[in-house]
């Protein structure tokens, strides 16, 4: 059994620390219910229609007892379970008032060790065309990547080349950022032609931006 990955830059809280990367898993595509019933069919004297009806049966039940607040558990396959959230903090002790405050968050799959274990062992492979994803990044984290940049260069303007090379983002993200950076008073555009550059602008003492 093998498995696709590709690597994405872990986001840094400043531009001092070193770079490293998250392994993310690549999709092998979508295996439907419509294959499962035929893979599953034709190893039984089962018909897919018959696999098909037993799954929804099953799907309908396991759904009721999961509204009732039951745990449901499949054997050597795993545990099904609802988690809960508030809207909003609940910062008193009453359970009516808290009560209005909840929704369903999400279910929760939980393998058993026997399932889990029949996917392994695996081996691993980097994707032939790595895709490349833009770092999260605040705006000061930005600014400090820039200003570290910048420093390197000896250069008070930077252009969106600079930009994504010094912060590692994409065309696409770079300029909505360099957009929103401006719009907020972070940065400064020189002109209004897109080749033109940017400086950034003080930042008083008070920590609010000039424009």
């Amino acid at each position: 059994m093998a498995v696709k990955f590709d690597l994405h830059e872990k986001p840094r809280t400043n531009a001092a620390e070193t770079v490293s990367y998250i392994p993310k898993l690549v999709s092998a595509g979508t295996v439907t219910l419509k294959q499962l019933c035929r893979e599953i069919s034709s190893g039984n004297s089962i018909t897919p229609g018959d696999v098909k009806a037993v799954v929804s049966a099953l799907c309908e039940h396991m759904s009721q007892h999961l509204s009732d607040g039951c745990t449901i558990d499949l054997d050597d396959l795993g545990t099904f379970r609802l988690s809960l959230k508030s809207k909003k903090p609940i910062d008193y002790f009453d359970d009516n008032t808290a009560a209005r405050q909840l929704a369903l968050s999400r279910i929760i799959f939980t393998p058993k060790k026997e399932f889990f274990h029949r996917c392994t062992p695996l081996s691993y492979h980097r994707v032939d065309k790595p895709r490349r994803k833009s770092p999260v990044l605040t705006d000061d984290q930005i600014l400090e990547r820039m200003a570290v940049y910048m420093s390197q260069v000896k250069e008070p303007l930077f252009t969106t080349r600079d930009f994504m090379h010094a912060t590692g983002i994409g065309h696409t993200t770079a300029c909505k950022r360099l957009k929103s950076l401006v719009a907020s008073g972070r940065i400064k555009r020189m002109g209004h032609d897109l080749h033109h550059p940017y400086y950034i602008l003080p930042t008083p003492a008070d920590g609010t931006a000039q424009v």
